[in-house]
């Protein structure tokens, strides 16, 4: 069953005891944004987006709610591998002229609108989403980007909110982090509610077993399973001192650091 945007509306009124939020549609956007950026869900995966490939052009404007590119698939070439870095690592390999990997390396940049790009040529203010290719196409050629999807900002009370029905009770539980942190956070601050959901291991906190679930649930969709190490892996490994990034904490299980 779906959710719309006038019940996570009630969901928060309710977490705040009926108070009124002039922040509420925030507090509903903040979650979702949050929920999309804390693992790389599969759910959200397998969008797609038409490209007409330019000879000797580099950039291309995606939609918005792009969060990663995964795939290229073209009518010549089938599947095309795709590594996405950072945009100043993409730049760094074009000036030094590094070889070619054999596949599509891209890096996505958001331009606000409030300065002329390569895509668009106006300073219109509104927003777009570019991504760099190298080495830049050789050929003119259809292509069509996999994709998986961030957070799409919602404005109406009859918005749907696009997500699984398992994934509910996890978004629910950040909308009450979020509504909580905002207005009674001499209770808990947000990232002390937050921490509580995904876990912190630099503070030695383990992540919710909703969370936990959740990300199992999303995980069977292919049949991943078990382990990873390097990369997004490493945000709950124990090398180091639990020094690295949570933003993606990765697929398999997760091992509570030594008490």
């Amino acid at each position: 069953m779906s959710m719309t945007v006038k019940q996570a509306l009630e969901q928060v009124a309710h977490y705040l005891h009926n108070a009124t939020s002039p922040f509420a549609l925030r507090i509903v956007n903040d979650a979702g944004q949050y929920l999309h950026t804390m693992h790389p869900w599969r759910w959200a995966s397998g969008q797609e987006h038409q490209i007409t490939a330019v000879s000797g052009q580099s950039e291309y404007e995606l939609p918005l709610n792009v969060r990663d590119v995964t795939r290229f698939v073209s009518a010549s070439r089938s599947y095309i591998d795709v590594a996405q870095i950072p945009w100043e690592d993409l730049v760094r390999r074009e000036q030094y002229g590094a070889a070619s990997p054999g596949w599509y390396t891209v890096a996505l940049r958001y331009d606000a609108g409030s300065v002329a790009d390569d895509v668009g040529g106006q300073s219109d203010g509104i927003p777009r989403l570019v991504m760099r290719v190298w080495p830049s196409p050789a050929a003119e050629e259809s292509i069509t980007v996999l994709y998986r999807r961030g957070w799409t900002e919602l404005r109406r009370d009859d918005d749907i909110i696009a997500m699984p029905d398992w994934v509910h009770p996890l978004f629910e539980m950040l909308l009450r982090a979020f509504a909580l942190g905002i207005h009674d956070d001499k209770v808990g601050a947000l990232h002390q509610r937050l921490d509580e959901i995904t876990g912190n291991p630099m503070a030695r906190i383990a992540p919710s077993s909703l969370y936990i679930n959740t990300r199992s649930r999303d995980g069977s969709i292919d049949g991943v399973i078990g382990h990873i190490s390097g990369g997004a892996g490493r945000a709950y490994s124990l090398a180091g001192q639990y020094g690295d990034s949570r933003v993606y904490p990765g697929i398999g299980s997760y091992t509570p650091p030594p008490r």
